[in-house]
């Protein structure tokens, strides 16, 4: 070690060094400091095995209350595994005792719901027993009911039967009330019409046409004077009886240009009749009026390709074939055939609002209902021999309307004739 000591004895002295460098290890150490030392380290060990032997005695006094408490833990275990099983085992017993008593509680329990059960299975099988017989006993009283009630009936009808029958012979006292072989039928208590034979017609059969179309068709355009005419005609095999009154017509309506446009129609031009179908019979033959000797040749023609086999026509059809070809006419007339129905009124549905007048050849008695459905489907008209009637289409739903002495209803089908 090495001590720096300032010059400060005299200052003024060049000579002495500024400084004196001092070996610190060369100093001589005085013997009593060594001494000390040497003491200290020996308290210091004697203090260190004194805790030695301090913990030391810890450990085996502590080893030793850890042995005694394990014991006494195995002791005091023991004896509380026996008691906790003592009591598990007189627990278990009661539960045995418990659960026996419970079983048999159980037991006796379903016995008496099965007695129960059967008690009211055997008031329900005496109760249905009773329910049948009540039905039985019901409905043969219904029976009896209805039995009596068709007794009665049967009474009440054979009542009015027999009021009715007098009241006919009351209305139809009279034997002069219809004409030519007509027959009186009641309509009401004070009211009657007159059935007449063929070829006669009016309120009491007192008026003839003859062969029964002769004129008719001449009458009804005399009442109503049509213009820009499409006439449809029917000319098959069973309108031959009617052909001449058409011809007069025909001429008539030439004269008086009231026609625009022809169509004869005959059923097929003699298809087999298994060969007929809806919309595609054909036997259609059409002209214009311009030409009146060609006119007749046409209707001619007709007749003679086809006699119209059975009784079923295509009136639909032929009506549809002429509305196509002369769509600007304004009024179309359609002279049917009134013994037949058209065999394709399925088709009516398409001469909606074409307001069709009906006239029917070869009537002998009442209008055929289809030719009146035709025109009140088509909201047009009939036309008879003594009259039109114009307002089908009015006439409400089971509303009845008197035509030639006959009476028709209106149904959801259309017409039906009643009386």
């Amino acid at each position: 070690m090495s001590i720096i000591v300032p010059n400060q004895i005299n200052p003024s002295n060049s000579n002495i060094a500024n400084h004196i460098n001092v070996d610190m290890n060369s100093i001589p150490v005085a013997p009593e400091n060594s001494r000390k030392r040497f003491w200290s380290r020996i308290a210091l060990i004697i203090i260190i095995l004194i805790w030695v032997l301090f913990i030391s005695v810890a450990i085996v006094l502590l080893t030793i209350y850890l042995t005694r408490k394990t014991c006494n833990v195995d002791i005091s275990f023991g004896v509380t595994k026996t008691i906790i099983f003592g009591k598990f085992s007189r627990k278990s017993t009661q539960e045995r005792h418990l659960l026996t008593s419970t079983t048999t509680n159980n037991f006796q329990s379903s016995q008496q719901i099965s007695e129960e059960s059967s008690a009211v299975i055997g008031k329900f099988s005496r109760k249905i027993t009773q329910g049948r017989q009540l039905l039985t006993s019901t409905a043969t009283n219904s029976i009896q009911s209805s039995q009596q009630i068709l007794e009665k009936s049967s009474a009440i009808v054979g009542t009015t039967s027999m009021l009715l029958t007098t009241t006919e012979s009351y209305v139809c006292l009279n034997s002069d009330l219809c004409k030519n072989g007509g027959t009186c039928h009641v309509v009401s208590s004070n009211e009657s019409i007159c059935h007449c034979v063929k070829y006669y017609y009016g309120p009491t059969c007192q008026q003839t046409n003859g062969t029964g179309d002769s004129g008719m068709i001449s009458q009804v355009f005399s009442r109503n004077h049509w213009a820009n005419t499409l006439a449809v005609i029917d000319v098959t095999g069973s309108m031959h009886s009617c052909a001449n009154t058409v011809v007069q017509w025909m001429t008539q309506a030439h004269e008086s240009v009231s026609v625009t446009m022809y169509v004869f129609f005959n059923d097929g031009d003699n298809m087999s009749d298994t060969d007929k179908k809806i919309n595609s019979t054909g036997g259609l033959y059409s002209t214009n009026s311009t030409n009146f000797t060609e006119v007749l040749g046409i209707m001619n023609y007709a007749r003679s390709k086809g006699s119209g086999g059975d009784g079923p026509e295509n009136d639909i059809e032929a009506l549809l074939h002429g509305i196509t070809i002369c769509p600007m006419c304004q009024n179309i007339v359609h002279i049917a055939d009134n013994a037949v129905t058209p065999r394709d009124m399925a088709l009516l549905y398409q001469l909606t609002n074409k307001h069709i007048k009906v006239i029917p050849c070869q009537v002998s008695g009442r209008i055929n209902p289809a030719l009146l459905n035709i025109a009140l489907q088509t909201k047009g008209s009939i036309h008879t021999i003594e009259k039109d009637y114009i307002n089908l289409p009015d006439i409400p739903l089971n509303d009845s309307i008197n035509i030639s002495a006959y009476i028709y209803r209106r149904t959801v089908d259309g017409f039906i004739h009643i009386l």
